[in-house]
């Protein structure tokens, strides 16, 4: 293991810790809202048919796969980081997601070497599954043991923002793209861009993590000799409610971002039938309602607790899934808009709520491990498959608002079981017990 450098008197650790956790968010969203921007070129590429519905779905389905790989790198990264510490097992994380999303940028299509494109994407995918498995787990933890025990949700907070970031500066690159290159330029490389983009991010990543100490509470860990052999056997064995609340809030989180984030631009585009830059350009809109809201979440997470606002927002993704879909598929630019708003403020309140929830769960000594499996398990099942299961649902209707069918199916299972089983995390203290 490492030397542990002293604590710093200083401020400074902490913003370079959390800033360290928080670009290789940006950079694992920013990867994988490209792909599901630019998915339904991928789709002719990798996929071609005559069908340009068959190629979306097989694009989308490659998107999906990448999740059945996240448990697995959530099992390698948690119990690394809760044996070894955050800081190695963050570092590892951001240098594979790099590499393996660089791999996408630089694959030849289906029209170059045949079979092997669309299967070599599907390995640099799972690849890419396999790294964030540990990313968003090990940040959340960094973060919320680096935080002040009053302010803990609104540091988490900047966890979700910065994840609405990678999605915003996603949108303004394929934006960017498709406005300054013809399209044909834009399907023979453009594409590739935002994928070769990684590389460089990965390695600032890498540095600012290596210059990074580990939390106050890891080290307790190591001082009081409390880092656990076997987390993942203690998880199941010590933890079995908090492991199965942990996956029930990510598959409810995970359907909300990946439909906010992925789905709502190739419905846009392939449903109601907008050009890809408009699509683009009103959910990049609806980002920057998102983010800012975040951080209000936080705050008032801080004030009033986590329960309530997951329930509230649970609730009204119930209540108004059908609404929402009527104002996106209403082909006017206006009330799409308004319908993307309306899901940002209750998909950041359950963002923000979860994400810090998720970290309170846990004791010390599994933390990363039960924030990590919980996370990628819930969005394994759920919210990976939801583009693929929206898209399919459309195709097999022919129904534009039938993906609020499954929304609200998710809903009101996901409220049962927190009505039943989550407490309130607000204040649990975070030392290891």
């Amino acid at each position: 293991m490492s030397t542990i450098a002293p604590q710093s008197t200083s401020s400074r650790p902490k913003v370079t810790a959390v800033t360290a956790a928080l670009l290789g968010n940006v950079m694992e969203y920013f990867d994988f809202v490209a792909y599901g921007l630019v998915a339904v070129v991928i789709g002719t590429l990798f996929f071609p048919n005559e069908s340009a519905g068959v190629s979306l779905l097989a694009s989308l389905a490659t998107f999906g796969v990448a999740f059945l790989f996240r448990p697995i790198g959530a099992a390698f990264f948690g119990s690394l980081g809760d044996r070894r510490g955050r800081r190695i097992a963050l570092s590892l994380s951001i240098i594979v997601m790099g590499v393996s999303t660089t791999a996408i940028g630089l694959l030849p299509t289906y029209t170059a070497i045949g079979i092997a494109a669309p299967i070599l994407l599907v390995v640099a995918r799972c690849i890419q599954g396999f790294s964030v498995g540990g990313e968003f787990a090990g940040a959340a933890t960094f973060i919320v043991e680096n935080a002040p025990e009053h302010r803990r949700g609104f540091w988490s907070s900047w966890l979700s923002l910065s994840s609405s970031v990678g999605t915003i500066l996603a949108s303004i690159v394929v934006l960017t793209l498709r406005a300054t290159l013809p399209v044909e330029e834009f399907e023979a490389w453009g594409w590739r861009v935002p994928f070769l983009m990684a590389l460089p991010l990965a390695m600032i990543g890498l540095y600012l993590r290596r210059r990074t100490e580990e939390t106050a509470a890891f080290k307790a860990l190591v001082k009081e000799e409390k880092v656990v052999k076997s987390p993942l056997l203690t998880l199941f064995r010590e933890n079995p409610r908090a492991i199965i609340l942990a996956i029930a809030l990510a598959s409810m989180t995970g359907i909300t971002f990946y439909y906010f984030n992925t789905y709502f631009i190739n419905h846009l585009v392939s449903t109601v039938g907008l050009d890809a830059t408009q699509a683009t350009f009103i959910a990049m809109s609806a980002q920057l309602v998102y983010a800012p809201l975040c951080l209000v979440v936080g705050v008032v997470s801080d004030r009033i607790g986590r329960r309530w606002i997951i329930l509230g927002a649970v609730i009204g993704l119930a209540v108004l899934a059908v609404p929402i879909f009527l104002l996106l598929s209403s082909q006017s630019l206006l009330l799409a808009f308004f319908g993307l708003v309306i899901f940002a403020c209750l998909a950041a309140s359950l963002s923000v709520s979860v994400t810090v929830t998720q970290t309170e769960l846990f004791p010390s000594e599994i933390r990363m491990t039960g924030v990590a499996l919980g996370n990628n398990i819930g969005t394994a099942l759920v919210g990976g498959t939801s583009p693929f299961v929206a898209a399919a649902l459309v195709a097999s209707t022919g129904t534009a608002i039938a993906p609020s069918f499954y929304l609200i199916g998710v809903s009101v299972v996901m409220f049962i079981v927190i009505v039943i089983m989550l407490p309130e995390t607000l204040r649990r203290p975070l030392t290891a017990r």
